[in-house]
C-alpha cells in the first residue's frame, strides 16, 4: 500500500499531480495477517466518511489496562519473545505539551508499548485504537508472530516517503518517536485543513492506485476531518476489485490502506462511526449465533440508536449496544414491553443485562430499572426507588412477588403493583411497600390522596396484627380490631401511650368526628381530641365514670390531660373538671368551684384526702365529700370546705339546706387547737374535750363580745336548746351559758353565778332570764355582778353568790349596793315567818308586807337580835335608821330602837 508521507506535506501543497508520482513504499502490508477472516462489511465501507471524527479523537475509548490485554490477545501467537508487541518495552523521553500535543508527554526509563500508546493517544488527543490499527496497517505489528527491530524503527511508516524506493529517516527511527510523530501528524492535519492535499467539506479527487494514471480515481466529498486526514496520511482511495477482497489481494489498480483501517478497525472495535456494532457482533456470536434463542439476523447493524447506541434485529429478539451500557439482548414479552415504552428513548434506557431466567420467569436490566415477566402477570418494567425497595423485599421471590402493573405516576410520586401489594414513592418521602389489610385500610381512606398521604415505612408485623406508618399517620391491623387509621393529634397520644404495647393496645375503631373534636376506640380505652385540649387518653376507671356523666356533652366535656398518678392513687382532668380515685375510693367527679379550692388545699396531699362522692346539687348550691370532710359552694358563700367533725355536725344539722345554710368561711383552727367555721345562719365550733356544737344568732353575739372560745365562757358544750319555762333558749359552755329571749336578748351567766341562779330555779325561777351579761364589781375585793328579769346575783371571793331581789334589792340600792354601808350580799334572800331578810357584809335588809324593807346594822342589828330578831317583841323593822336628837332611831312594828351618841342602845316597845 502507499501512502502520503509526512515529509511530504509541502509537496502536497503544491498539487496532486506530484504526490500521484511517488514510489509504493514495502511498508503497508497488502493482505491482513495469516488466519485473519473478514467480518467486516466492506459494502458499508462510506469512502467520503471513512471514521467520525468523533471516534478519531476519543482518548477515552482504551485505557492503558485494556490496551495491554488487547496486545495479549491479538499477539498471542508471537514467538519473538521481548520483539513482541505485548512485551516491547523501551525508555522514553519527555516532550513538553505544544499546540499540536496539548499534554506534555512524561518520559520513563522503560515503558510498555501499551503504555506509550496510552500516553501518546491522551498527550495529543488521538483515539488509542486508531493507533493500533495503524500499526497493523503499516507493518502489521500487533499480530506479527515474528517482528524485527526495523519494523519498530518504522512502525508507523512515519518519515518514509513513496519516493525515497523505501528508505526512511533514521531520524524518526523507533517505536516511541513512530508513535508520537504520527499522531502529532494527525493533529498538524487538524490544525491545518487547508494546507494539505486532501480537504474536508469540499469535493476532492483521489486516486485509486499512485503512480498510475491510467487505474483513474474518483471524486469524493470528504464529510470530516478524520477521513481528510486519513487520505493525507495514505492518499488513495480502494477501487471496488479491493472492497469485494476483503482483507484479500484486487486487481492491478488496487490500493489497501484505507481499506484495511476500516477492516482492522470494524473488525477490532466495531462501528468507524459508533464504537458498538463490533460489541453487538461479538455478544451474538458469544450467545451462540444463530444457534442461540436469537436466530438469524433479520437486518444489519444500525448505529443510530440513542446516544450513538447501535442495535442488530433477530428472529428471536435484538442485540442493543451504547458506551455506557455495553451489548446485551432483548426478546419475547420483555422486548415488546421496551418496544411499547419508547425502546432505548424511554425512562428505561439501554439493556444493561441479556435476559435472565429467574424462578417463575424472567428479567432483563435496563440503564433505567428493570423488566420483570412471568406467564401470569407479563411483562411490567421497576425502576428508581420502587425497584430498590423491591430488591430489599427480596425481588420476585419475596412478598410482593412480581410486578402486576408499569410503574404509574400518580399525584406527588408514582405506585407499582405487584402480586402481593404494591410500593408507592414520593421525592420527600421515598419506596415504601405496602399490602394485605393495611393496603386495604388505605385505601378505604383514599390512598395517597387522603389525609394518610404516602407511606413511609413497609408493612411490619406485630405479635398482635401489622402496621405501616403513613406522611399523615399509620395504620394499623389486628384479627380482633381490623385496619384503622391513626393521625394526627390521636395518633401522637397513642405513641405516647406506648403504642399497641401501652394500656390502650390497638385500635379498634375508625376515627369518628364529634361536635367539639374527634374520637378513636381502642381495647382498652379511648382518645378523644378536641382543639382546646389536644388528643388525650381517657381509659378506666375514668371512661365509665366520664361516659355515665354525658361525655364530651356531659358536665366534664373533653378530657384535658391523659390520667396522672398520685402516690395513692390516680387522676384524670377534663375540661368541665376532673375524676380522681384510690386504693381505698371508688372514681368520684370534682368540677367547678370545689375543684378550684380543694386544689388550693393540696389536692389529694392536703387534709381533705380523696373525694368520696361526686359534686351533688343540694338545696341552694352544691355539695362534695372527701375523705377529710366537705367542699360546700353556693352562689353567695362561695366554695368552703369543712373538716370530718364539722361536715358531720353540719350534715346532722340539716346539711347546706338546712336552719345553719352554707358555710361562710373555711374551717379554721382556733387558738386554743379547737375548730370552727361561720355558716350563714350558725357557727359550728369543736374541741377535743367539749365536741362540735352550733352558736348562732345573738347568742354567738354575746359569745363573741366576751371573746369567743379565749374568752370567759370557753367553748360551746351544747347546740342552743329551749330554756326552762319556754321563755328562750340557752347554749351551755365550757364555763356558763348564754340565755336569750325576745324581751332579754342574750346574756351569758358565768358558772360562779349559775349554781345561785339554780337555787332559785334558773331561767325558770323567781329570777328569771338574765338581762345583762355579768360584769365585775371592785367591792369586797373585787367579784361579779349580772341582774335578771326579777333580781341579781353578787358574787365575790369573800361571799360566794348570792341573790337579791325585790324590795330587799331596792332596799339595798338605795343605801349604794355593794358600795354602801351594807357592801356585799353574804346570803340569799330567805323567807321567815312573815317576811325575808338578805344578810351582807355590813348587815341585813328585813323585809314584811306591812313594813316593808329597811336595812339594818350594827348595834341596832345587835340590839335587835338580842330581842329575837323578827319573831321578837319588836317585830319587824317599819323604817331605816334615822337621827334623832341625842343619837339615831328605828322604828319597829311593836317598838324602837334608839342608839345614842355615846353608843347605848335603848330599847322601847309599845
Amino acid at each position: 500500500m502507499t501512502r502520503t508521507r509526512p515529509l511530504r506535506a509541502v509537496l502536497l501543497a503544491v498539487g496532486l499531480a506530484a504526490m500521484l508520482t511517488m514510489l509504493l513504499v514495502g511498508a503497508e502490508r497488502e493482505t491482513p495477517p495469516e488466519g485473519f477472516t473478514n467480518a467486516a462489511d466492506l459494502g458499508r465501507f462510506n469512502p467520503a466518511n471513512i471514521i467520525s471524527d468523533g471516534v478519531f479523537y476519543d482518548t477515552s475509548s482504551m485505557d492503558v489496562a485494556e490496551i495491554q490485554a488487547f496486545l495479549d490477545l491479538k499477539g498471542r501467537n508471537c514467538t519473538a519473545g521481548d520483539l513482541c508487541l505485548s512485551r516491547y518495552g523501551m525508555a522514553t523521553y519527555t516532550r513538553s505539551a505544544d499546540s499540536r500535543c496539548p499534554r506534555t508527554y512524561t518520559g520513563a526509563s522503560r515503558e510498555s508499548a501499551a503504555s506509550i500508546i496510552s500516553k501518546v493517544a491522551s498527550a495529543c488527543g488521538v483515539n488509542p485504537q486508531v493507533l493500533l490499527v495503524t500499526l497493523q496497517k503499516e507493518m502489521g505489528l500487533v499480530t506479527a508472530s515474528s517482528p524485527t527491530t526495523k519494523s519498530y524503527n518504522r512502525a508507523m511508516g512515519y518519515g518514509c516517503p513513496d519516493n525515497t524506493g523505501g528508505t526512511c529517516d533514521a531520524t524518526y527511527n523507533g517505536f516511541y518517536n513512530q508513535v508520537y510523530m504520527a499522531a502529532r501528524q494527525f493533529k498538524n492535519y487538524q490544525a491545518n485543513p487547508t494546507r494539505y492535499g486532501y480537504v474536508a467539506h469540499m469535493n476532492n479527487y483521489i486516486a485509486y492506485y499512485p503512480n498510475r494514471p491510467s487505474c483513474g480515481g474518483r471524486t469524493i466529498y470528504i464529510e470530516n476531518q478524520a477521513t481528510a486526514g486519513l487520505y493525507n496520511y495514505t492518499p488513495y482511495v480502494p477501487n471496488q476489485a479491493s472492497l469485494n477482497a476483503g482483507y484479500g489481494t484486487g486487481d492491478s489498480c488496487s490500493s489497501y490502506g484505507n481499506r484495511n483501517f476500516y477492516s482492522y478497525f470494524t473488525d477490532w472495535f466495531g462501528s468507524t462511526q459508533h464504537s458498538g456494532g463490533a460489541s453487538v457482533a461479538e455478544k451474538y456470536l458469544a450467545m451462540g449465533g444463530a444457534s442461540s434463542y436469537l436466530g438469524a439476523p433479520t437486518g444489519d447493524v444500525t448505529c443510530t440508536a440513542r446516544d450513538g447506541g447501535c442495535l442488530q434485529p433477530y428472529q428471536g429478539g435484538a442485540i442493543y449496544w451504547s458506551q455506557a451500557s455495553g451489548a446485551h439482548a432483548v426478546r419475547g414479552g420483555i422486548y415488546a414491553k421496551w418496544a411499547e415504552l419508547g425502546y432505548e428513548y424511554s425512562l428505561l434506557g439501554f439493556p444493561t443485562s441479556d435476559e435472565t431466567a429467574i424462578p417463575g420467569g424472567y428479567l432483563n436490566l435496563f440503564q433505567g430499572g428493570a423488566i420483570y415477566w412471568s406467564p401470569a402477570t407479563g411483562a411490567h418494567f421497576i425502576r428508581g426507588g420502587i425497584y430498590d425497595k423491591w430488591a430489599k423485599q427480596g425481588y420476585e421471590t419475596g412478598w410482593l412477588g412480581f410486578p402486576t402493573g408499569d410503574e404509574t405516576k400518580i399525584p406527588g410520586g408514582y405506585v407499582s403493583t405487584f402480586q402481593g401489594g404494591a410500593i408507592y414513592f414520593s421525592a420527600s418521602t421515598g419506596a415504601w411497600s405496602i399490602r394485605g389489610h393495611v393496603y386495604e385500610a388505605w385505601a378505604r381512606q383514599g390512598y395517597e390522596g387522603g389525609p394518610m398521604g404516602f407511606p413511609t415505612s413497609d408493612v411490619r408485623t406485630l405479635p398482635t396484627g401489622e402496621f405501616s406508618v403513613f406522611q399523615g399517620g399509620a395504620i394499623y391491623w389486628s384479627p380482633t380490631g381490623g385496619g384503622h387509621a391513626l393521625r394526627g393529634p390521636i395518633y401522637t397520644a397513642w405513641a405516647r401511650s406506648g403504642y399497641e404495647t401501652g394500656a390502650l393496645g390497638m385500635p379498634v375503631g375508625a376515627r369518628t368526628s364529634i361536635t367539639g373534636g374527634a374520637y378513636q376506640e381502642f381495647a382498652g380505652g379511648s382518645i378523644y381530641e378536641s382543639a382546646a385540649h389536644g388528643a388525650r387518653i381517657v381509659t378506666n376507671p375514668f371512661r365509665d365514670k366520664w361516659l355515665a356523666a354525658g361525655g364530651t356533652t356531659g358536665v366534664l366535656g373533653f378530657p384535658a390531660s391523659d390520667a396522672g398518678r398520685t402516690r395513692t392513687g390516680s387522676f384524670q382532668v377534663f375540661a368541665g373538671g376532673a375524676v380522681y380515685t384510690s386504693s381505698t375510693t371508688a372514681p368520684q367527679i370534682i368540677r367547678g368551684a370545689v375543684y378550684d379550692l380543694w386544689a388550693r388545699q393540696g389536692y389529694e396531699t392536703g387534709r381533705l384526702g380523696y373525694p368520696i362522692t361526686d359534686v351533688q346539687a343540694v338545696a341552694g348550691g352544691e355539695q362534695s365529700d372527701f375523705q377529710g370532710g366537705s367542699i360546700y359552694v353556693s352562689r353567695s358563700t362561695g366554695a368552703r370546705w369543712l373538716g370530718t367533725d364539722l361536715a358531720a355536725g353540719l350534715a346532722a344539722r340539716g346539711g347546706p339546706g338546712g336552719p345553719l345554710g352554707f358555710p361562710t368561711t373555711d374551717e379554721f383552727t382556733t387558738a386554743t387547737g379547737g375548730r370552727a367555721a361561720h355558716l350563714q345562719r350558725g357557727n359550728l365550733y369543736w374541741s377535743a374535750g367539749t365536741g362540735l356544737h352550733n352558736v348562732s344568732g345573738p347568742t354567738y353575739t354575746t359569745w363573741g363580745a366576751q371573746g369567743y372560745e379565749n374568752g370567759p365562757l370557753g367553748y360551746p358544750t351544747a347546740d342552743a336548746t329551749a330554756a326552762p319555762g319556754g321563755t328562750g333558749t340557752v347554749t351551755t359552755f365550757q364555763r356558763g351559758s348564754i340565755y336569750w329571749s325576745e324581751g332579754t336578748g342574750a346574756h351569758s351567766v358565768p358558772a360562779v353565778l349559775d349554781q345561785a341562779w339554780a337555787r332559785w330555779g334558773g331561767a325558770a325561777g323567781d329570777l328569771g332570764l338574765p338581762t345583762v351579761d355579768a360584769f365585775r364589781t371592785s367591792a369586797g375585793g373585787g367579784g361579779l355582778v349580772q341582774h335578771f328579769q326579777r333580781g341579781s346575783i353578787y358574787q365575790s371571793a369573800a361571799t360566794g353568790a348570792r341573790v337579791v331581789r325585790g324590795p330587799i334589792f331596792g332596799a339595798w340600792a338605795a343605801t349604794g349596793y355593794e358600795y354602801g354601808f351594807l357592801g356585799l350580799p353574804v346570803s340569799d334572800e330567805t323567807a321567815l315567818t312573815g317576811g325575808a331578810m338578805s344578810l351582807f357584809q355590813g348587815g341585813g335588809i328585813y323585809w314584811s308586807p306591812a313594813g316593808g324593807a329597811h336595812a339594818i346594822r350594827g348595834r341596832f342589828y345587835d340590839t335587835w337580835a338580842a330581842n329575837g330578831y323578827e319573831g321578837g317583841a319588836l317585830g319587824y323593822p317599819t323604817s331605816d335608821e334615822y337621827a334623832v336628837s341625842g343619837g339615831r332611831r328605828m322604828d319597829f312594828e311593836r317598838g324602837t330602837i334608839d342608839v345614842t351618841n355615846a353608843g347605848r342602845a335603848i330599847v322601847t316597845l309599845r
